[in-house]
């Protein structure tokens, strides 16, 4: 608009001199089809601003808005939020299932279920009542179950009078918040916070001592193999029928040591 304003003054006085300095005539209609030359320009060029105006306002950047939506989402994806796995896998720690015993494979903290389930997608995975380090599973197995021997290296599954095996087994259900073991090992919350007050010092405690820490009466050893035995007889052949869980049966009377 200015510039336009100063257009038409320059030429209101360039017609001012000619009309007393020129006696060519001609040059004035020139300088007014100039002028109005000017007009149509400017009041297009103001057109245009008064449109690209209207529509930025009436239609935002794209690119904005797309920005805009990407910042606002990537603010909630903050570090409380884990980057978990979508392949989470489950296993069941199982000595009768064993519930609240908590266990960490990387991101991702749980405790175990009324069922002994528990979900990672990675190993190691490791297992403690709280400061008590149980043990760490260093391979998911294949049926998704982990029993005591499974969490202590250099022990097979089928070895149920290993030294260690039996003593994580009388801890287990020694532990347990009723004494009925029959259907499940329950561990009390009561359980973890006694141990987690001992901190480290737990683990290098014997097992009369970390039950005294908790007063647990202990399961004698040869009951506890044999409710272990037991366990994994029935867990490994509930899947079996007829003739087929016979076989297995007899395969796990060898390995087990009978019934």
């Amino acid at each position: 608009m200015l510039k336009r304003t100063l257009i038409v003054s320059a030429l209101a006085l360039t017609i001012i001199a000619c009309g007393s300095g020129s006696s060519d005539d001609k040059e004035v209609p020139d300088l007014i089809e100039l002028v109005n030359d000017t007009n149509q320009e400017a009041n297009a060029t103001d057109t245009d601003q008064i449109l690209n105006d209207a529509n930025a306002s009436e239609n935002p950047d794209v690119n904005q808005i797309l920005n805009d939506t990407n910042a606002t989402e990537g603010s909630n994806t903050g570090s409380d939020i884990p980057d978990l796995d979508t392949t989470l896998k489950k296993g069941y720690l199982i000595d009768a299932p064993v519930e609240g015993v908590a266990y960490a494979c990387g991101k991702i903290e749980g405790y175990t279920t009324s069922t002994g389930e528990f979900s990672c997608s990675d190993v190691p995975i490791e297992f403690s009542i709280g400061a008590y380090a149980l043990g760490t599973l260093d391979k998911l197995t294949d049926d998704g179950r982990v029993f005591p021997q499974d969490l202590i290296d250099g022990v097979s599954r089928d070895n149920t009078t290993d030294e260690k095996v039996v003593k994580m087994a009388q801890l287990l259900q020694s532990l347990d918040d009723d004494g009925n073991i029959s259907n499940i090992i329950k561990i009390d919350k009561s359980v973890e916070s006694r141990f987690n007050e001992l901190g480290e010092e737990i683990n290098g405690l014997d097992l009369d001592s970390i039950l005294a820490v908790v007063d647990k009466d202990k399961v004698v050893a040869d009951n506890a193999r044999k409710h272990l035995q037991e366990t994994m007889r029935s867990a490994l052949s509930d899947s079996l029928e007829g003739e087929e869980e016979g076989i297995i049966d007899n395969i796990l009377d060898d390995a087990l040591g009978g019934k």
